[in-house]
């Protein structure tokens, strides 16, 4: 029976980074519509964004440079299609500016770093649920939230950073963006970050 966690090799690989690079910055301009649409409050445009997004990810995945070209693995992993689900339940989410921007900054800026730095410095490197997760990476994503968490309610005058609740917090994110089962952490680590910073901070 195979191991649900098994250790695998940290040799750098430029093929490797370059296709995170490539998923990565994609990525990063899903987020970035979504945080655009949701500081200028455009709710039509919003409502639009899943069906836009999921499709235009549907299609990548489809052709073959776009999709299988910058997949890891056998199997896609839709991660993308899993991300406009994500990021459209934060804009559609009956809650504060600070957390639904706080909530895209995790995706954007934490989950991002987790993904380059886990590529460039993976110290120790395991397999997961058909995903890499490393020592390197899971450091910077600590280090990812804890800028999400300041851009996002740093400029608040009722924002007061506590130890306990900093450390809870990415503590739970970290158990979220391990689990990564064919990109699943797009959905279920916004949610974890909405309502985590209802509780502890806004």
């Amino acid at each position: 029976m195979n191991r649900t966690i098994k250790e695998v090799s940290t040799k750098f690989s430029p093929i490797s980074l370059f296709k995170e690079l490539a998923r990565k910055s994609i990525h990063v301009c899903a987020c970035s519509v979504a945080l655009f649409l949701v500081g200028k409050n455009m709710t039509i445009l919003e409502i639009l964004f899943l069906p836009f997004m999921a499709l235009g990810f549907y299609i990548s995945e489809k052709i073959e440079f776009f999709g299988k070209n910058i997949s890891f693995g056998k199997e896609r992993k839709w991660g993308g299609i899993l991300l406009a689900f994500g990021l459209s339940m934060v804009m559609l989410a009956p809650v504060d500016y600070e957390v639904k921007k706080f909530a895209i900054l995790v995706l954007m800026i934490a989950d991002v770093m987790a993904a380059i730095i886990g590529k460039l410095i993976p110290i120790k490197k395991v397999e997961v649920l058909e995903a890499y997760k490393s020592v390197g990476g899971s450091m910077a994503f600590a280090v990812g939230v804890f800028i999400a968490l300041i851009l996002s309610f740093g400029g608040s005058a009722s924002f007061e950073l506590i130890w306990w609740q900093v450390a809870l917090l990415i503590l739970v994110l970290e158990v979220f963006e391990f689990l990564n089962w064919r990109g699943i952490d797009n959905v279920t680590l916004p949610i974890a970050a909405m309502s985590l910073s209802v509780i502890l901070f806004a």
